[in-house]
């Protein structure tokens, strides 16, 4: 494994804000900070297990719940932060903020948070499967540093404030 667990438990990765994400309305179309999450988990994933196999991604998506703060605008970038919350036996909780790096919103501006599930899963039998023991390991670590940041807070009870229109 070679990622390091950094200071505050959050994960981050840099996503391009592409033309194509763009709706009708022009700002990033409401399903794109999944596709960004899913950028970013990937990495981090990569990153715990050392591989860039495509079996080395052996678990399945179980919720996903996202909040809404500000419109993604184009061109640009955004920061997506990767916590760990909970581990379990066969799954883990993650805790996500996708942030924008520049204007219009200023850098660091809140776009979207969440929390999704993961269970382990073995493709073989169909079925979860136990987290391998070294991956809960690492996992824990990460929980243990982001359960010591103060700035972390759960999607589901963080109030929702409405951009103006």
């Amino acid at each position: 494994m070679s990622v390091s667990v950094t200071p505050d438990g959050w994960y981050r990765r840099r996503v391009a804000v592409r033309f194509r994400d763009l709706d009708a309305m022009g700002h990033a179309h409401h399903t794109l900070p999944l596709v960004y999450l899913e950028e970013a988990r990937a990495a981090f994933w990569r990153e715990l297990t050392g591989s860039d196999a495509l079996d080395a991604i052996d678990y399945v998506m179980a919720e996903i719940t996202v909040r809404f703060h500000s419109r993604i605008q184009y061109p640009g970038e955004v920061e997506v932060a990767l916590g760990v919350a909970q581990v379990g036996g066969k799954s883990f909780t993650t805790l996500f903020e996708v942030r924008s790096t520049a204007a219009p919103d200023g850098p660091g501006a809140l776009l979207a948070s969440g929390r999704a599930v993961q269970v382990a899963y073995d493709y073989a039998n169909d079925g979860s499967k136990p987290i391998e023991p070294r991956l809960r390991a690492a996992l824990i670590t990460w929980q243990d540093a982001l359960a010591h940041n103060n700035s972390a807070t759960d999607a589901v009870r963080r109030p929702i404030n409405p951009p103006s229109t």
